[in-house]
């Protein structure tokens, strides 16, 4: 596998073996077909130069065979852990924008590689039954020693991988709750801060109505009156109308009431019992605080 921009790109590979033991002869035949040109090159390299002291086992050709499984196995579990830990090196960003689809696709691949793992060490536990089998049968005990113990070893090293498949896919499942945990975290603050700006407009709004509030009277007022109450003379300069007290008369006692109306009208507009600590507390909850 190999990462181009935020997808991966991945070859698989497959391995279609048959063997055919013939005991009279000692002879092994050993088929591969519709494997990787570079597989079947290993393949072959690895059965060659071969020592005669597994020329009598029926099972030396799985020892070499495993050895390649174990190897891809292995190259393929080590990619997963590769982008994994690179992911999990990433430094956190301001506003987190995490390649989820990237992350899904490596962790298809992740249960993939363990599935293989699994099937891999079932073929491992049938040729070390089959192995045992013909132990009767194999004259070469030392050989036969051999051949299983280096079975046993791949076995192992399979579980061995399989284990580490299995943390990949954990450690992956944890990355992407991190990521989502850290979107979730970054919705709900720009949330707050909506909530707050959208506060603060309200507390302006609120000014500005009440300096309408308090200035529309006069200005009611001088409208319906449409009277001069200055003038202003050259021998006399500036001189004020008897009348002026009229204004004063109409306009104050107008804004009093109008001002006194809107704040019963808030008043009632709450719940009874609520208080205004209460009144905040609800508006924090809604808002995710």
């Amino acid at each position: 596998m190999k990462l181009v921009g935020q997808a991966a790109q991945y070859e698989w590979l497959k391995v279609n073996i048959f063997t055919h033991w013939v005991a009279s002869s000692n002879q092994l035949s050993v088929l591969v077909f519709d494997a990787h040109p570079s597989l079947s090159e290993r393949i072959a390299a690895s059965f060659s130069p071969l020592g005669t002291e597994y020329r009598r086992n029926p099972s030396w050709a799985y020892t070499k065979l495993m050895d390649e499984v174990v190897r891809i196995e292995d190259v393929a579990v080590m990619a997963i852990r590769d982008y994994i830990r690179a992911v999990e090196k990433e430094a956190p960003q301001e506003k987190p924008e995490p390649p989820y689809r990237f992350l899904h696709d490596i962790s298809r691949h992740a249960v993939h590689v363990t599935e293989t793992l699994d099937v891999a060490i079932e073929t491992m536990d049938g040729m070390l039954s089959l192995h045992k089998s013909v132990k009767t049968e194999v004259r070469d005990d030392e050989g036969w020693q051999t051949v299983h113990g280096r079975l046993l070893f791949s076995q192992q090293l399979l579980k061995g991988l399989r284990w580490r498949s299995k943390a990949n896919e954990k450690r992956l499942q944890n990355e992407i709750q991190l990521a989502f945990h850290m979107v979730t975290q970054y919705d709900s603050g720009v949330s707050v801060a909506i909530g707050k700006a959208a506060k603060e407009d309200s507390a302006a709004m609120k000014t500005t109505s009440m300096l309408t509030l308090a200035f529309l009277p006069p200005t009611f007022i001088s409208s319906i009156f449409s009277m001069s109450f200055f003038k202003f003379d050259t021998d006399t300069g500036w001189t004020v109308s008897n009348n002026f007290w009229i204004y004063w008369a109409w306009a104050v006692p107008t804004t009093l009431i109008t001002s006194a109306l809107w704040y019963y009208r808030q008043k009632k507009q709450r719940v009874p019992g609520r208080s205004q600590t209460e009144e905040e507390g609800r508006e924090r909850h809604s808002l995710g605080v």
